[in-house]
């Protein structure tokens, strides 16, 4: 038995996964794909999470690239600019993605290369289901992105 189950391999699911192994937990990390791969994201970053990441050494070692406005353009040309006044930065998530995998590995961070199927809970103590295996946890959480297999499997409210 783990005790934490974390399903998800992205941003938020390899980070907590991490910061929970730093703090002396037996971490199993779900994510379906393997490191690294592509995702359609925008790949900004707020500079809001920059200290905390800056202080838990989650960024690579390369120079971020600074974003300080923000421009939209339409087809025939036009365009609007306006001041992102928090700012940020840019970093490849499939850099970041990876980046933070490795970390959790060199943590400790037990993954597996995975889809959940299912997931139930039976006198505290979950049961993570896999294609060909079952796992048992104490707490588990969920990381993965809205309407996902697992939400439609849990029949959660919002998949309707």
């Amino acid at each position: 038995m783990t005790d934490v189950a974390v399903i998800g391999g992205g941003l938020a699911g390899l980070t907590v996964s991490i910061q929970l192994r730093r703090a002396g937990w037996k971490v199993t990390l779900f994510e379906k794909k393997n490191y690294p791969f592509h995702r359609v994201c925008g790949e900004y970053i707020s500079n809001e999470v920059r200290a905390f990441m800056d202080r838990e050494g989650l960024l690579p070692d390369i120079r971020l690239n600074t974003i300080d406005r923000f421009e939209l353009s339409s087809m025939d040309g036009k365009k609007s600019c306006s001041a992102l006044d928090l700012g940020g930065f840019g970093l490849s998530r499939y850099t970041l993605d990876h980046h933070l995998y490795q970390i959790a590995m060199n943590e400790g961070v037990e993954v597996r290369h995975e889809s959940v199927r299912n997931l139930h809970i039976r006198h505290g103590v979950f049961t993570i289901e896999t294609r060909d295996d079952q796992f048992e946890s104490k707490v588990c959480i969920g990381a993965f992105g809205k309407r996902s297999n697992l939400d439609q499997t849990l029949n959660r409210p919002f998949f309707k």
